[in-house]
């Protein structure tokens, strides 16, 4: 049987591009497959690979067994959620969105094993691979908003907010894979990851890109995602925010506020915000509003097919539109032990991280804020405005956050248990 070494520098470079693949998550143009290769299941080849790497050592302690444990349920409740159905066919419940929850479970165990496998330093490189790679989709977004509506285009939030509208995944889904790209870049400027002038830069540049197409493109959720995110982190690192740190923030989210505002005074975007971020949020989240009938609707299709729920998929066949809330249509779809069980999971790896943070090694500090912060504000606040609780970036972010909490138990001053340090990861081939 031959062999092929992964190297260990490979780890980190392979879970950050698929972090960046997931995120993207569009059809790759120009294969000729009939859009059947796509950048998610470009990343999880990726994740593949390194899986079967890892077959003969594949461990699941306790924590990564409850885990999957959860997403396993899921995934069998799905499948019996399916075959019980009335709206299996063209448009409704389909097996195609049981996979995903099988696919999650994979990369859940095998990011885990892979981190544990090489030293905190090396995973710890992912964190570059990331911020370059959210530096690039950012700025691929721009080109791609140029090649549509023209540069006098990008002058009207109108038209830009329509060309991400027809972008791949859409618009929202678009912005919160951005927003997972660029949370490392975000935590640079707080201070939770090693800060370089170089990697600064990087990180101002993704952040402003980001504010700048969330606030012209009206997506208040994107918004509220990075809020959350920043107040989270701050919160971690509210005792390493004093002196030099504190003032180096202060000055860069300064300088990007600065430039956000001599933006919007160029381009008149202030009615715009008032539009989108004031009078539309008044008019979707006020008594007899579309958005909560469909939310209230959600919740009596949830109570009316309380054990199996109507079907995965099926939501907006049951109740005539797209919920826009992840956990009504979880509810909904697979019934509510699922919907509960999805959120005691996230709940239960968030509360191992925080509890855990105090006992990690130095030079895994960054990491682990960078995915206890993503996981707290992608698993929990993200859903409640849009389906994302399937995204196999969040539970990339999982199974780093899962290492991260456990290697505190088992590297107290950062040293490796690594035994492919060395000679790396073999991959076997037949």
């Amino acid at each position: 049987m031959s062999r092929i070494k992964l190297p260990p520098a490979a780890v980190p470079l392979l879970i950050a591009a698929s972090a960046i693949l997931f995120a993207i998550d569009v059809v790759v143009p120009g294969t000729g497959l009939g859009g059947w290769i796509t950048t998610n299941r470009l990343g999880l080849l990726a994740i593949g690979a390194v899986g079967v790497a890892l077959l003969p050592r594949i461990r699941l302690p306790s924590v990564v067994m409850r885990t999957v444990a959860g997403l396993y349920l899921v995934t069998i409740w799905g499948i019996i959620s399916l075959l019980a159905s009335p709206f299996v066919g063209e448009g409704g419940a389909s097996v195609l969105y049981v996979v995903p929850w099988a696919a999650i479970c994979v990369i859940v165990v095998v990011v885990y094993n892979a981190c544990s496998l090489v030293s905190p330093a090396v995973v710890q490189q992912a964190l570059f691979w990331i911020l370059l790679g959210g530096c690039a989709a950012n700025v691929l977004t721009w080109v791609y908003l140029i090649d549509q509506i023209g540069v006098a285009g990008l002058l009207d939030p109108w038209r830009v907010r329509a060309a991400l509208g027809e972008f791949g995944p859409g618009l929202n889904r678009h912005l919160n894979g951005l927003f997972a790209l660029t949370t490392v870049a975000l935590a640079t400027m707080v201070g939770a990851v090693e800060r370089r002038p170089y990697l600064t830069a990087v990180a101002v540049v993704s952040v402003f890109s980001l504010l700048l197409l969330s606030v012209q493109a009206g997506s208040r959720q994107t918004l509220v995602a990075i809020a959350a995110f920043v107040l989270f982190l701050l919160f971690l690192l509210r005792k390493s925010l004093l002196g030099r740190k504190g003032l180096l923030t202060f000055w860069a989210t300064a300088a990007v506020a600065g430039a956000l505002g001599y933006v919007g005074d160029r381009i008149n975007l202030w009615s715009w915000l008032k539009y989108r971020f004031v009078e539309r949020t008044v008019e979707q989240y006020t008594a007899g509003s579309e958005r909560l009938a469909i939310w209230d609707q959600g919740i009596r299709i949830a109570a009316d097919h309380l054990l199996l729920g109507v079907g995965p998929g099926a939501f907006a066949t049951a109740a005539g539109a797209y919920a826009d809330n992840g956990y009504i249509a979880l509810a909904a779809e697979y019934g509510i032990i699922p919907a509960i069980m999805i959120v005691v999971t996230i709940l239960g790896v968030v509360r191992v991280g925080i509890r855990k943070r105090r006992y990690v090694a130095s030079n895994v500090r960054g990491l682990h804020d960078v995915a206890l912060a993503s996981v707290a504000v992608y698993g929990l606040v993200a859903p409640l405005f849009n389906e994302l609780l399937r995204d196999y970036t969040l539970w990339l972010f999982v199974g780093v956050l899962i290492f991260t909490s456990e290697a505190a138990t088992v590297r107290a001053v950062g040293g490796s248990r690594s035994t492919g340090g060395s000679d790396g990861l073999r991959l076997r081939l037949g």
